[in-house]
């Protein structure tokens, strides 16, 4: 029969379990049944059936009780009915013997666990927080101590139970007979109506595995005659199995020789089956000790020794068990804190002096709160539990059993706690002296029916009003007639107290009548119970943006009128210039046509001027026609979304180069070119971008020289493209056009893209002047670049850049 942990006297502990049933108590299930499946709690696969709602349920019910006996100081009669209906067997789901010590420690771990976890919320005063822990644990200890008494109860009976069921048959044998007896307990053992049954054939039944060390054991004894004690396995008739244990004696005759063979067989299946489980329990004990977050350490007060200590030691402070063999209680004094060994010390020599006179109760756990030295240097914080294990024939205390539990983190949390509330108190200080001190916003706190309680400078400053003239007023003081009258004060107070949050502009007024337009945030403050208690509201004056808005509206109003008279004009443009281009070609043709029936008809007997004359103004109608044609080109090149399309632009290189193969093969040109990209382009646009391309390259080829033109391509990083504003991190195809043509001065390499500009006389190199426009053109509406570069005499290079998709 163990120990029993004396009831434990609850002061704090009862307030801290009301408020988790007042505010708390759904997270607590939540926190209680998280904790349950992180450490694996063995019982829990009894609810493996249930619902999550209803593990919730009975969650609930269970910590309700468990809270309330707290509350209410029952726990001991909370306690001894629960373990009453366990060891009745009228739990719902579990039954008695499903219950193991790992499940019993596991739920004063999860208990403990859950219920640190709201003990700062319910309190931040340091001793309050460690009387409750204090409280808490203690109850732990009483809880723990109940039913591990039930459980070795138990155990004791199932001992009992084992012993009294096991039965002991006997047997002879006639060895000059052959004669074999046996009791009637053997036959039990093998659960066979003995009538029906001889020993001979009884053997039938020994296990196939085990035959051989039955027959073995057998001979042995008779040939030596010596005893035999072995155990074997048989098999019933119906199938179930039973290991045996035998023991046998030989008596010989006068001669030496083996006469009779007699022994017994004990059914021992059950006992070897306990003894199974036993094992198993003290292996499951052992490791549960070594697992447990707690050192748990025997010490023989009388020998100086240690006979026991877990594993923990060793993983909470680094030393393990080999370390601190034979070295007495001296060495952990030597570990102990300088500031809190003296206290120890004193009260531990007190306590062992009064348990040996006999003064106190056995039952009675110490506790003791020190520093420790870790192996890496460093101190930690111990909680122990001690008690006495037992007394010699002295009445003296030879063993003695503690409980050590790591509270480093609780103790810092602690001290955590303490720090983070004085800051909290210095900030809060901070924040309302920083509220007071600013001018540019107006802050201030009103009671839940929109009163002011609280003015700082800034609404001073922005309303108008001293504190002592706005404190108990109504915020609606600050509103237009035309607010007031639509209730707008109250409106915003009541959204914020549905929503949390109500904002607003529009224009407020001060204490002289003047307006000011105003931002205006209003926020609900709540206490721990969610329920308003009041607002905030913060004010700017944003009178000066209001304004700058205003006019920038009227000026936005205005660029989007001129912007619309713009394209109308534009629109007017356009269509002047087809209707221009078109009536200009009708006068052009005539003067073509009279003037090629004149030089048909006339041009023979005309004089050398005059075929001068009309050769020179056939000449220029042409040069008009080419130039009328090149302006409509460039007019109606657009850009059309729809029209753009993923493109093989080899394909498209390839058609143009065999457009222009009459010209290339006259000025037996050699190109050669780079695969090209495949990119979103308008094909015609970018046929007719090369192709310019290309007959510039033919017309401005040297004379003595044939044309080598090469086609280059690359990618290249926007930034790298001169004098031009690009995406960061944008990628271009640079397409390169080289000729070894006549070149131009570089001071021209952006001129030439303008209409018009022609840096050759039209007598040496034909042309409008518009071809590279029409380029530049194509480029902008491929959102690309098209740059020139050249030397006289040395060629050009023209570089097209489109954006990499």
């Amino acid at each position: 029969m163990g120990t029993t942990t004396a009831e434990p006297h609850l002061q704090l502990l009862p307030g801290c379990a009301q408020y988790i049933i007042d505010h708390k108590l759904d997270e607590y299930i939540t926190e209680q049944l998280r904790i349950t499946r992180e450490v694996k709690l063995p019982l829990l696969r009894f609810f493996d059936s249930l619902t999550e709602e209803q593990i919730l349920v009975v969650g609930r019910r269970t910590a309700l009780e468990f809270l309330q006996a707290i509350t209410t100081n029952t726990v001991k009669e909370f306690v001894i009915s629960s373990r009453n209906r366990w060891l009745g067997d009228k739990l719902e789901l579990i039954a008695r013997n499903e219950v193991v010590v790992e499940d019993v420690l596991l739920i004063g771990l999860i208990r403990t666990r859950t219920f640190r976890k709201f003990i700062h919320s319910y309190t931040t005063e340091m001793n309050t927080c460690l009387q409750i822990v204090d409280e808490l644990d203690n109850l732990t200890n009483y809880i723990n101590s109940l039913y591990f008494n039930a459980l070795t109860n138990i155990q004791q009976d199932l001992y009992k139970r084992a012993q009294e069921l096991s039965k002991i048959g006997n047997w002879t044998w006639d060895l000059h007979s052959n004669k074999r007896v046996w009791s009637d307990e053997l036959y039990r053992i093998y659960e066979l109506e003995k009538q029906l049954y001889t020993p001979e054939n009884l053997a039938d039944y020994n296990h196939p595995d085990d035959m051989e060390i039955v027959r073995r054991e057998m001979e042995r004894s008779i040939k030596t005659c010596k005893p035999h004690d072995f155990y074997y396995r048989i098999v019933l008739k119906s199938g179930k199995e039973k290991i045996l244990h035998a023991k046998g004696e030989v008596r010989t005759n006068e001669e030496g020789k083996p006469r009779h063979l007699f022994g017994t067989v004990q059914d021992v299946t059950v006992q070897k089956q306990y003894e199974k489980e036993l094992n198993e329990k003290q292996y499951f004990i052992q490791k549960i000790t070594d697992i447990t977050p707690s050192v748990i350490i025997a010490y023989n007060l009388r020998m100086d020794q240690f006979p026991f200590i877990n594993q923990t030691l060793e993983k909470q402070l680094g030393y393990s068990n080999k370390e601190i063999d034979g070295k007495g209680i001296g060495f952990f004094i030597n570990l102990i804190h300088p500031d809190d060994l003296e206290a120890l010390t004193e009260k531990y020599i007190r306590i062992v002096q009064a348990f040996d006179q006999g003064e106190d109760d056995l039952e009675q756990v110490i506790e003791f709160k020190y520093r420790i030295l870790h192996k890496n240097g460093k101190y930690r914080w111990f909680h122990t539990y001690g008690t006495i294990f037992n007394k010699n024939k002295n009445n003296q205390i030879e063993d003695v059993v503690s409980v050590s539990v790591d509270i480093t983190d609780e103790v810092n949390a602690i001290i955590e706690l303490i720090k983070k509330n004085d800051e909290l108190r210095k900030s809060e200080e901070r924040y309302h002296g920083m509220i007071n001190e600013v001018e540019d916003y107006s802050i201030i706190l009103l009671n839940k029916d929109g009163i002011i309680e609280n003015w700082n400078k800034g609404a001073e400053k922005i309303k108008g009003y001293t504190a002592e003239e706005a404190l108990g007023k109504n915020i609606a003081i600050f509103y237009t007639e035309a607010d007031q009258k639509n209730n707008l004060p109250a409106q915003l107070l009541e959204k914020a107290a549905r929503e949390g949050r109500a904002t607003s502009e529009g224009w407020r007024v001060r204490k002289n009548e003047t307006i000011f337009w105003g931002s205006v945030a209003i926020t609900a403050l709540h206490d721990k119970r969610n329920n308003i208690t009041g607002f905030s509201k913060v004010t700017r004056d944003l009178t000066e943006r209001k304004l700058a808005e205003n006019k920038m509206q009227e000026y936005t109003e205005h660029i989007e009128s001129k912007n619309k008279r713009l394209e109308q004009i534009n629109k007017e443009l356009e269509s002047f210039s087809y209707m221009a281009s078109h009536d200009l070609q009708e006068p052009l043709r005539k003067i073509q046509a009279f003037s090629n029936r004149l030089v048909q008809k006339e041009y023979a007997v005309l004089s050398d001027w005059g075929k001068d004359i009309f050769d020179r103004i056939q000449s220029s109608a042409n040069r008009m026609q080419n130039l009328i044609d090149a302006l409509l080109n460039f007019s109606q090149i657009n850009s059309t979304p729809e029209a753009f399309e993923k493109a093989d632009t080899n394909k498209l290189l390839k058609e143009v180069i065999s457009n222009l193969n009459e010209s290339i093969e006259e000025k037996k040109a050699e190109i050669t070119c780079d695969p090209m990209p495949v990119m979103n382009v308008i094909p015609f646009y970018f046929q007719q971008l090369l192709t310019n391309m290309l007959t510039n390259a033919l017309k401005y080829s040297k004379t003595d020289v044939a044309p080598k033109i090469k086609i280059a391509v690359h990618v290249i990083p926007g930034i790298e493209i001169p004098d031009q504003e690009t995406e960061p991190g944008k990628h271009y195809y640079c397409i390169s056009v080289t000729d070894n043509g006549i070149g131009f001065d570089p001071q021209y390499s952006h001129k030439i893209f303008e209409l018009f500009q022609r840096l050759h006389g039209k007598s040496e190199y034909p042309g409008t002047g518009i071809g590279l426009a029409i380029c530049k053109k194509i480029m902008d509406i491929h959102q690309g670049f098209i740059l020139a570069e050249s030397e006289p005499g040395t060629g050009s290079t023209f570089n097209l850049f489109f954006p990499v998709e």
